[in-house]
């Protein structure tokens, strides 16, 4: 299976990266690509509606590219990673599915995942190695993040 990932932006590509690789083993290219958004922007008022180039966000965007995506098969799934930011993550689920299920066209597999801190914070999922990277950070504001991972790379 290929999976065409969309993410919010540039800071989500390495964070999604390393999992796919190293949690599941796949490779770039050959089995995922990432495709990184100007930020989350909103859902559409109208999911038909062609989106305004302004607004080049995953959410503003996403209607269009689950109708441009529409080609893929069995063979293919798209995943959405979006960070909940101040939504509950199920009422922001249930709008992507709803979403979804409202286009005549959409790939055949389509994933909705949703971050609850940030995905940067991924990165600072182990203190300890963020204060031997930088003895002198100040660490107080980092202890109350709690990972959304549920494993620590090494």
């Amino acid at each position: 299976m290929f999976f065409e990932v969309l993410v919010e932006g540039g800071a989500d590509r390495p964070v999604v990266k390393e999992v796919l690789q190293r949690r599941f083993g796949l490779k770039e290219g050959r089995q995922f690509r990432i495709h990184p958004h100007k930020g989350k922007g909103r859902l559409p008022d109208n999911p038909l509606a062609t989106p305004d180039r302004k607004h080049r966000g995953l959410l503003d965007q996403l209607p269009a590219k689950l109708r441009g995506m529409s080609w893929m098969g069995s063979d293919y799934c798209m995943v959405v990673l979006v960070d909940a930011d101040d939504q509950k993550c199920s009422q922001l689920k249930q709008s992507l599915i709803e979403l979804c299920q409202s286009l005549d066209k959409k790939p055949e597999n389509v994933l909705f995942r949703i971050a609850i801190e940030e995905t940067e914070s991924w990165f600072i999922a182990d203190l300890e190695a963020v204060k031997r990277a930088y003895p002198n950070a100040n660490l107080g504001r980092l202890q109350d993040i709690e990972p959304d991972s549920g494993f620590i790379f090494n």
